[in-house]
């Protein structure tokens, strides 16, 4: 906000204190709001949506800011939560969309509401690069082999259309059983122990996208949306007071 009083000054004679628009940014969220308000019922009514979070600040404390994302929608709230009563608070708990979040174990409480959720493959495959690149002897076969199966069910989900329909749901009945066998497998290490119980609470959600086609496989949209705030908290901080975070958020 200094800056843009500096330029306003500078190559345009306005002077502008940075006070001034910070109050101008939260008049001009209230005139706002009705919008806000019509693209919140939009995600709501939304077939699938995206949600994800990234690490915030509303003056001295932590809070988180929150992304719900579609395919046309892209909506920002400010949290001093991070569970599933945000998205509760958001979606309402009448959604009948399915919601692709990253694997936030907090949202787990959304199951006894009845959700229907997705689940993002990329995070899995990802934390068996991790595991695979530190584990050793026998204890890195159970990362490698996890990793190869979600590799085998995304390239499955791309041929969806190439293949007769009787051999595509073949090999989605393929899929599933080798993953339900790989998550009910008992292990001694610590790392597998918990990819395993994952695995086995979130089987149906990972291979989702294999029976909906509307169910992407991966969040990136909602990562993608996030990308814009990460910048934004990096150069010019997060908000000072829940009336500013709630404008940004708004405005956003």
């Amino acid at each position: 906000y200094r800056d843009v009083a500096s330029l306003f000054g500078r190559y345009f004679g306005l002077q502008v204190t940075h006070g001034a628009l910070v109050h101008a940014s939260v008049r001009l969220a209230d005139k706002a709001m009705p919008d806000y308000l019509v693209l919140v019922d939009e995600v709501q009514r939304s077939p699938v949506v995206h949600t994800d979070d990234t690490g915030w600040r509303i003056g001295r404390r932590g809070a988180w800011l929150w992304v719900f994302a579609t395919a046309d929608v892209t909506l920002y709230t400010v949290e001093y939560r991070r569970g599933a009563d945000v998205v509760l608070d958001v979606l309402g708990e009448d959604f009948r969309g399915t919601l692709v979040p990253d694997g936030l174990p907090a949202l787990n409480a959304l199951d006894e509401k009845g959700f229907t959720r997705g689940q993002c493959n990329s995070h899995i495959i990802s934390r068996c690069s991790e595991m695979a690149a530190v584990q050793t002897r026998g204890a890195v076969r159970f990362p490698r082999e996890v990793k190869a199966l979600l590799q085998d069910a995304l390239e499955l989900g791309r041929l969806r259309h190439e293949m007769p329909p009787a051999l595509y749901t073949e090999a989605v009945a393929e899929v599933r059983a080798s993953l339900a066998g790989l998550a009910s497998k008992d292990f001694s290490h610590p790392d597998n122990l918990r990819l395993a119980k994952h695995l086995f609470r979130h089987q149906g959600a990972l291979l989702r996208f294999l029976d909906d086609e509307a169910v992407p496989p991966t969040n990136n949209l909602a990562e993608q949306q996030l990308r814009g705030a990460v910048v934004t908290r990096k150069i010019g901080g997060c908000n000072r007071t829940e009336t500013h975070a709630n404008a940004h958020a708004v405005l956003t």
